[in-house]
């Protein structure tokens, strides 16, 4: 059985933001293109994303200014990515060691294509992430029990940080 890559139920024409850039900038650009997430940029390179469970707990909840909070500031990073490639059984299970709901998508010259959501994956897989999520709390009892709950540096770095290949995004302003 030939399992669905993610580059088949991915979001193309991911809208990135540098993270010199304001979160009310981040704001009004998530409003006007009906996202809940961008990927944040220094020096052409992806190094964060903002989504907007980001904007209220570290900018609405403190009472800071988004005008003058910077994207750079407020951004999760490290920023963890998957392959177009890869079955989306490796995506989820990436959401869920990594507890993210949004992840990024290269292409094989590591080049920034998509994203592809939680939403995403219910509305291509129903049933799939439940699955998942039954099979992940499963093996992290394992690890947990047998002590290795530790990944390897090799794992790590595997789905690490990504830097590379943001041209051809829209940077709005």
């Amino acid at each position: 059985m030939r399992k669905t890559p993610v580059g088949a139920i991915m979001r193309k024409g991911v809208i990135v933001l540098d993270g010199s850039k304001s979160v009310l900038d981040a704001s009004r650009v998530m409003k006007k293109n009906f996202i809940g997430s961008i990927i944040i940029t220094e020096k052409g390179k992806a190094v964060g994303i903002i989504t907007e469970r980001d904007i209220v707990r570290s900018i609405v909840a403190d009472r800071k200014d988004p005008a003058t909070s910077k994207l750079s500031k407020v951004m999760s990073t490290p920023i963890r990515v998957v392959t177009e490639d890869r079955p989306v059984e490796e995506a989820i299970a990436l959401m869920r060691k990594f507890r993210i709901k949004k992840l990024p998508v290269l292409d094989m010259q590591r080049r920034l294509v998509g994203i592809v959501t939680e939403t995403d994956i219910a509305r291509a897989a129903p049933g799939l992430l439940d699955l998942a999520m039954e099979l992940t709390n499963i093996l992290r009892f394992e690890a947990d029990t047998l002590g290795e709950g530790k990944r390897s540096e090799e794992e790590d770095e595997e789905y690490g940080r990504y830097g590379e290949g943001t041209e051809g995004h829209r940077e709005t302003e």
